[in-house]
Parts: C-alpha cells; structure tokens; sequence
C-alpha cells in the first residue's frame, strides 16, 4: 500500500538554492523532547535593515506520516515564489496521528506561531544581521499541510497573530473531515494502489505503544502504510478528535457568523485526487460564498485535472500558478518594512 501523498518528482537538491537551519520551537513530554522548524533562507539574501516577508509551509502526510524537510512533498514552485521575494520560508514538524490527537496538532501550530511572534523564538534563531517581518505571514501547505493552513486562518490566535497571517495557500487539502472518506471502513484505492492495507499492521503498531511516545516526523519509507490504514478503516474521529475546533468546515462557519476576518485563500484541487476527495475543498467553497458574503473576492479556486500532488512539475511560470500567485500578490509580501 502506497502513502498517504502522492510519490512526487522533486529533484533532491530541492533546498540546493537555500541555507537550512534547524530550530526547536517547542518541546513536549517528559523527556523535553524539541519539536523542530527548519528556517530556510535563500542563499542569495543578505543581512539588511529591511525586514524580509514571511512564509510558513506545513508539509503533508495525512496527518500520520511526513516531515518538514521531506523532499518529495516539498512544493518546489512554493520555493521559487517565496525566493522571489526575498522571503524566508519556516517548515515546521508537528505531532502525528496516532500517537498523539488532533488537539495536539493545533496546540503545535498555536504554539509555533506563539514562537514566530516571540523575541526569542524565530528572531533569536536567525542569522546575525537578518530580520524578518512577523507581522507579513504568508502560510502554505498541500494535503495535510492544506489543512493546516486553512486551521491557521480559523484559529484562535491573539489578534496580532491572527491579522499577521495575509494569505494562505491551500493545496488539495483535507476540509470535510466528517465526511465517510474519513470515518467509515471500506476499500477506498488510494493511489490506486488497490486494498487498504490488512488491518492487523495498525492493530500490532497500536498494540507496540508505550503511550509516551513523542512522534513529530514519520519518513517514507517507514511506516508509510500507517496513513493508508488509517483513512482506509476510517479512523479520524478515534485518533483524530470529534471536537468542533478540529472540522475546517465547522469553524468557518461559526468565525463568519462572528464576524471574524479570514485572510484571502488560494486553495486549489486536482480533479482525479484519489487520497483527499475533491468534495471537500468544493463545500469549503461553498460554504465561503454563503458565510461570507461579500468576500467572494478574497477567495481564488482551481479545480485542475490531476491527481493527488498533481502540482508536483509545477514552476511559477505554469499558467494557473501564475494566476493563483497573482491572487496571492494582492495580499502578501507587500511592501518591505
């Protein structure tokens, strides 16, 4: 059985352009484990009084597998567009299913925006003499990642936090989180890969737990049948939550009827995903347009034949990511501070 992402062609010197610094933003447990972010800075960028723009980019997996600096689902257009602008782009680990909840997925993305925000956090971790604007938030993210993005813009974040993020960008992301797909035992042929994978491989890997495992990246090809067990046999209300804060779809709604702001979304979707259902990220649209009135203009949407990472070759040149990235120019990086 496959992963749970796509086996995409990113070359390997991906980073190659980029000097990679490694940084815990958090630690957890009760050995202190660091829960890391690699800070990735073009290698052309000087030390300047100006403050460079910021980018975040979850990575994917389905919540159970990935890691920051993964190549392979690292989005190589995302990349060359943040380099572009001189900015510096944050890809951050986080907890993974099922050693750990949904609960503790988000408390990992509030507190990594808490560290952002910190004079000791991301500043302290830089380079001598590079600054970068906390208040300019770009945040990325495909599948998984896609998810957490768009619970970047919903959360409840202090309000500093919450107006530095400008825009986001949503890569066929999982948004209908209590639909089936997720919840529901069948053959599903993710990747067309054919059956689910036999179930006693979950059942002995949970049986393996100590229950103080602190699992913060999980690197094909180890384990990379976990993720496809999971969706297979329908166990995101189990290892993921049932908590509203936790379904996407939820959240926006309750948000437009307090009037909160959601910051302008580029989400995007291949029309023959095979691992996150197309369905999803089209009731999110859906359901924008009928919350929040108004603000369709905030909102840019692709649908594009492909399947699931289907932007793997894409570059900034390709024509409907030239389009999307001029959505995204309204909003983010903006002027230089």
């Amino acid at each position: 059985m496959a992963a749970p992402e796509a086996p995409i062609a990113t070359a390997p010197d991906v980073f190659a352009q980029h000097t990679v610094i490694d940084a815990p933003y958090k630690h957890v447990g009760p050995a202190q484990t660091p829960i890391l972010t690699s800070v990735i800075i073009p290698k052309a960028l000087q030390p300047s009084s100006t403050k460079q723009p910021l980018a975040i980019f979850f990575h994917g997996g389905a919540l159970v597998v990935g890691g920051r600096t993964y190549a392979p689902w690292f989005s190589p257009w995302i990349l060359e567009f943040v380099r572009q602008h001189d900015g510096i782009l944050l890809s951050p680990d986080y907890r993974l299913l099922p050693e750990h909840t949904g609960k503790e997925i988000l408390e990992d993305v509030r507190d990594f925006f808490a560290w952002i925000a910190s004079p000791s956090g991301l500043a302290a971790s830089l380079p001598k003499g590079m600054k970068v604007d906390v208040s300019n938030i770009l945040v990325t993210g495909g599948s998984a990642g896609g998810y957490l993005s768009i619970q970047s813009g919903l959360l409840d974040l202090p309000e500093t936090q919450r107006k530095a993020v400008k825009a986001i960008i949503s890569q066929y992301p999982m948004l209908d989180m209590r639909d089936r797909w997720w919840t529901e035992d069948y053959e599903k042929n993710i990747f067309s890969a054919g059956p689910n994978p036999p179930k006693h491989l979950l059942a002995d890997h949970l049986a393996g737990l100590k229950g103080d495992e602190v699992v913060t990246d999980r690197i094909p090809p180890k384990d990379d049948w976990l993720g496809g067990s999971i969706i297979g046999e329908g166990l995101y209300p189990k290892f993921l939550g049932t908590e509203t804060e936790l379904y996407p779809l939820e959240v926006l709604a309750m948000q437009a009827k307090e009037g909160v702001q959601v910051p302008p979304t580029w989400v995007f979707h291949g029309t023959e995903d095979d691992v996150v259902p197309i369905e999803g990220t089209q009731k999110f649209v859906e359901l924008w347009k009928q919350s929040l009135p108004g603000k369709e203009a905030d909102l840019y949407v692709n649908y594009e034949p492909g399947g699931h990472g289907f932007d793997a070759e894409a570059t900034i040149e390709t024509a409907w990511v030239k389009k999307g990235l001029e959505f995204v120019g309204q909003y983010w990086p903006g002027k230089a501070s």
